[in-house]
């Protein structure tokens, strides 16, 4: 039910990269993917650096749900809820990397460490809401749902990328998983504004844990006007391990007072193309498709009742949909002096793995970005803003007695509208070779 419950609010679960100047362009850089974000994208794209380089990436957004003229069906005729908005917002890192070029038979070998936020799982929202009879004059109930999360999905890479010609480039890197999220619900309701009345409640709290690895390789074909990458992320096996409390005073409570489970989670794989187009050195276009197969993230049966079950719906006949997205953006680049001013924008469209067990319709985001950069020397600097938005007719558990039955079936319905806005700084900053070499010359040989 925890999960349940978190994937009706959850509003962000896509595979992407990081980086100011990749998000500029819409998200399209696996075929670009020329800086230290590169790894996050296609790996491959790490054996166009030519100097060391550190990369340090930030994230800030703002989340608006948005539920309008939802119903509540366990009751005959229908009762209509009141409209209800939830906001959240929130600043965080996440990327950054260090990368070090070298030689290998004349050609250009790129080993990198790197870290990324796949998945930001904080959230803090609330709801109220009132429920009135058909007529929309005579209040029958007050809901009240507070929602909090914290926790997230980091990982860990070690990534290396070879040059084996001027044209082909390939890439590859090792990705230690590492998730960890609490979460917790409380849903009350009364027959008297809250909290000035007995209230019935259903309380939730929830710990969960994942652990896997698996590895990334990508390759990149270049030329002077056209660039064509493409990335493959291998699926693994995950250890999910879950704890979940429960209270509730509804009469009936079906909720257990404590619930376990250690499983091996299926993590899906994801592929994806793309295409760059510089028609002239101050243009560049690019395209980007990618595909993952939420479809198959299931838990590994092991005799326990979670078997092949789908993470996002708990189903055995999931409803969870592949996602496929695509991505568009240009640069434009502005000469200054010893300056360049790229300027970007792009659009997207970004389905999330959720299907919503009523209405059987996804959740898919459309938007686009903005982006500005500043490179002089060796920083570079880079901001862009994305913003979307989805609507969907969607189900959700509101009520506390819906929720303490364990049915595991929503009994609101109505429309769900989302809008998100991010805004992403990157800083990038190359060091000379000399300077790089002599680091490493006294770190691993020279010592103290």
């Amino acid at each position: 039910m925890g999960l349940l419950i978190s994937q009706q609010s959850r509003t962000a679960f896509t595979v992407q990269g990081a980086g100011a100047r990749a998000e500029g362009i819409g998200g399209a850089f696996t075929a670009v993917a020329d800086d230290a974000t590169a790894v996050s994208f296609n790996p491959a794209g790490l054996g166009q650096l030519l100097q060391p380089e550190i990369s340090l990436v930030g994230m800030t957004y703002r989340r608006e749900l948005d539920n309008r003229n939802f119903i509540s069906t366990d009751q005959i005729p229908p009762l209509n809820l009141s409209d209800s908005l939830a906001r959240d917002q929130r600043s965080l890192p996440t990327f950054a990397s260090v990368s070090v070029p070298t030689k290998f038979l004349g050609k250009n070998l790129v080993f990198q460490l790197s870290w990324q936020r796949v998945f930001d799982l904080g959230q803090d929202t609330k709801q109220a809401i009132q429920e009135t009879d058909p007529a929309g004059i005579i209040p029958a109930k007050f809901l009240a749902q507070h929602i909090r999360q914290k926790g997230q999905v980091d990982v860990w890479s070690a990534a290396a990328a070879y040059d084996f010609s001027p044209r082909f480039l390939v890439g590859v890197s090792f990705n230690s998983w590492r998730g960890l999220w609490n979460f917790q619900s409380k849903s009350d309701e009364s027959l008297l504004p809250l909290p000035n009345s007995e209230t019935e409640f259903a309380q939730i709290q929830e710990d969960d844990r994942l652990q896997g690895s698996n590895w990334n390789i990508g390759v990149l074909w270049r030329s002077e006007m056209l660039n064509v990458g493409a990335v493959y992320r291998g699926s693994f096996a995950a250890r999910f391990n879950s704890r979940m409390t429960a209270q509730s005073n509804v009469e009936g409570n079906q909720l257990p007072a404590l619930f376990t489970a250690s499983y091996q989670l299926h993590w899906p794989e994801t592929y994806g193309a793309g295409l760059a187009f510089r028609p002239h050195q101050q243009w560049l276009f690019a395209l980007d498709w990618t595909r993952t197969r939420w479809s198959q993230a299931a838990f590994i049966p092991q005799g326990g009742g979670l078997d092949n079950l789908n993470f996002f719906d708990l189903r055995a006949e999931s409803q969870t949909p592949d996602a496929e997205t695509l991505r568009f953006g240009m640069e434009y680049l502005l000469f200054a002096g010893n300056s360049v001013i790229p300027l970007r924008v792009g659009a997207f469209k970004e389905p999330q793995p959720t299907a919503d067990s009523i209405s059987g319709e996804g959740r898919v985001f459309r938007g686009y970005t903005l982006g500005i950069g500043w490179k002089v020397r060796a920083l570079s600097v880079d901001l862009a803003y994305r913003f979307s938005q989805g609507s969907r007719r969607a189900s959700q558990f509101l009520e506390a007695d819906e929720i303490a039955s364990g049915r595991g079936v929503a009994t609101s319905r109505g429309q769900e509208n989302i809008h998100d806005h991010r805004v992403f700084l990157s800083f990038n900053f190359r060091f000379g070779n000399e300077g790089a070499n002599r680091l490493l010359r006294w770190f691993f040989v020279q010592g103290n």
